[in-house]
């Protein structure tokens, strides 16, 4: 086998430009959450469509109120009484007077100034004013919320709950975004069973498959289970090649190193795919195989469970996210301190495991476990991965590192 190593930043390169966005699809707009927008959204309407009012009171004209004090009070007749949802095309009022109105009703036109009804006394059909009001007060004019052909979220735009109240309330049902990619998982190895399933000595069981599926899942994505395969050349190239059909991206687990037993890259070549990279200049995760085949991706990930999750939180995850036309699709840094320090040395470029948290105002990075890449215990509770370049020495405790965040809120 002939290595092509590449650096990860060159490895996620070259898969993302291997990929576009994932065509639009059209959905109801209860079900756009964690979606992205595949199209400008441009008002229909003015919100509000007329003139209203934020309050309970009474509507009046302001010149109505001129010379009003408290030695001589002006009096409104009151004529009618207008509540949210009045349809009623209201004939101008005369001068002189106004009408009750309640929150989110309809100004009559002609009238400009709405008084609190607990800042007037109210007898006799009629309002008495102490003082002058100033016109357009207490009104919410038309489209001063959204105004008609002003636009609202443009193309690539995350969308989430709060979303589909502005979309509802310019009367819009259904909306185009971008499709989440199905992505099929295949794991390899004879030793490998399902849980569940009865183990016999020298298996164990396997728990990167339904990890990954579920990774996929929470990034939105549909995650397609295609089950364990033993390490056979030719059953796993037939089963790759049935899955390339009707998925958007292939992912593996296990056989991606140089053993006896490391078939994938064997099988991608198999099915004629071209192998972009065999190595990853990282740890845990350097057994990583990216081939394309037919415009369509397929990532070899190592059978170790820490490896196999850290690589792809770097290289599948971006994957995931361009798929689903997100503009911003490499994960945040931050600088913290890793407060146990790291005893080791990195001849290579090392991911560690760790919580990060914020604590008597600094950004706080502790060990989750073991670092070692057959460990997967250490991956509860990991929240980012410290980035320790290639070269560096121990690291003492205390010292400010990069930090690789893997979830949006820590």
């Amino acid at each position: 086998m002939k290595f092509k190593i590449v650096e990860l930043e060159e490895a996620q390169d070259i898969l993302l430009n291997n990929i576009n966005p994932l065509q639009g699809e059209t959905i109801l707009i209860e079900n756009l959450n964690g979606r992205v927008l595949a199209e400008d959204i441009y008002s229909p309407i003015n919100v509000p469509s007329f003139k209203k009012s934020p309050l309970d009171g009474f509507a009046l004209r302001a010149e109505d109120s001129k010379g009003a004090c408290k030695d001589k009070p002006v009096k409104i007749t009151i004529v009618d009484e207008v509540q949210a949802g009045d349809t009623r095309q209201i004939s101008r009022i005369e001068g002189g007077c106004g009408v009750k109105i309640l929150t989110g009703a309809p100004i009559p036109d002609g009238l400009d100034v709405v008084i609190k009804k607990e800042d007037v006394l109210y007898e006799e059909e009629q309002i008495s004013l102490t003082e002058e009001l100033p016109s357009d007060s207490n009104v919410i004019f038309i489209g001063s919320d959204m105004k008609e052909g002003e636009l609202l979220l443009s193309k690539g735009e995350l969308l989430g709950p709060y979303y589909v109240g502005i979309l509802a309330a310019v009367g819009l049902t259904q909306i185009k975004t971008y499709k989440n990619p199905q992505v099929a998982v295949l794991s390899t190895g004879s030793e490998l069973k399902l849980p569940g399933e009865e183990l016999e000595h020298g298996q164990i069981y396997n728990s990167n498959l339904p990890s990954l599926i579920a990774l996929i899942n929470s990034l939105g994505g549909k995650g397609r289970s295609l089950g364990c395969i033993s390490d056979d050349t030719t059953a796993i190239a037939e089963k790759i090649l049935v899955a390339l059909q009707d998925n958007d991206l292939i992912v593996t687990t296990g056989g991606a190193s140089v053993g006896d037993y490391d078939l994938i890259e064997a099988a991608f070549r198999y099915i004629g795919a071209e192998i972009l990279f065999n190595r990853v200049n990282i740890k845990p995760g350097t057994p990583v195989i990216g081939a394309v085949k037919d415009g369509k991706l397929m990532i070899g990930l190592s059978g170790n469970p820490a490896a196999a999750l850290i690589s792809f939180e770097l290289l599948v995850r971006p994957l995931i996210k361009k798929f689903q036309g997100f503009k911003n699709i490499k994960q945040p840094i931050l600088e913290v301190i890793l407060e146990e320090g790291f005893s080791k040395k990195s001849p290579q470029r090392r991911y560690l495991r760790v919580h990060v948290s914020y604590e008597n105002g600094k950004w706080v990075a502790k060990q989750t476990g073991k670092q070692a890449s057959s460990i997967m215990k250490s991956m509860a509770g990991c929240n980012a991965l410290i980035d320790i370049p290639a070269g560096t020495g121990p690291i003492p405790p205390g010292v400010i590192v990069k930090a690789v965040l893997l979830k949006e809120e820590i």
